[in-house]
Order: C-alpha cells, then structure tokens, then sequence
C-alpha cells in the first residue's frame, strides 16, 4: 500500500484496569498506540430499535501497518468518534505488512 493512502491518524485504546488519585481502582480507556497512519473506508449504516428507542451505527474499515498484540477487544479512535473493533484485526498474507480492522460506531464506547 502506497503511503499516501495512510492519511488518516488514529488512535488504538486499550481497557485497563488503573489507579484513581484517591487511590480507588477503576476501568478506564488507555491509548497504545498514538498517532497511527491508516486509511479508512465507509461501509453502509444501519438502524434497528433497540430498548424502544431507536438506534443508529455507521460501520467501516481501517487499513493500516502490521501493529502486532491488537485484538478485538480494543478500539479506535477518530476524528471524534469512538469505533469498536468488531473482529480480530485481518492481516495480510504479504509478511504482516499491512491490517484490516472492521469496525462500527454509534452503539456503544468501544
């Protein structure tokens, strides 16, 4: 993949389990990797009811370099939104040079 696609900078969060000031225990979303080049490409949308409201989630697909230890409990975020990976990350067969994440956003926090 030519460089020129990887336009896009994104960051890739992480669930950990961190100590507050106060000193109490809590979950919170940690960045691991930071300023990440990717490119992105929109999928269609979809809205279904769900709790007797209706809901929205936009899905779609960031390309980027091999990253290794990323998993689908992580998530992305970009230009505002937070996009929960919804696979584990699709790599090439070309020597992990590059990877697909699928993702969706609008549900949930990732």
């Amino acid at each position: 993949m030519k460089s020129g696609r990887l336009r896009h900078r994104i960051a890739i969060q992480e669930r950990q389990l961190v100590v507050a000031p106060n000193g109490d225990r809590e979950w919170s979303w940690v960045e691991v990797h930071a300023d990440v080049p990717a490119s992105f490409t929109g999928g269609p949308g979809r809205e279904f009811l769900a709790a007797e409201s209706i809901r929205a989630e936009t899905v779609g697909r960031f390309e980027l370099r091999y990253l290794p230890g990323i998993t689908a409990e992580m998530r992305v975020a970009w230009d505002g939104l937070v996009w929960s990976i919804k696979a584990p990350p699709i790599v090439d067969a070309t020597a992990r040079r590059m990877m697909t994440l699928l993702v969706g956003a609008g549900v949930n926090d990732g």
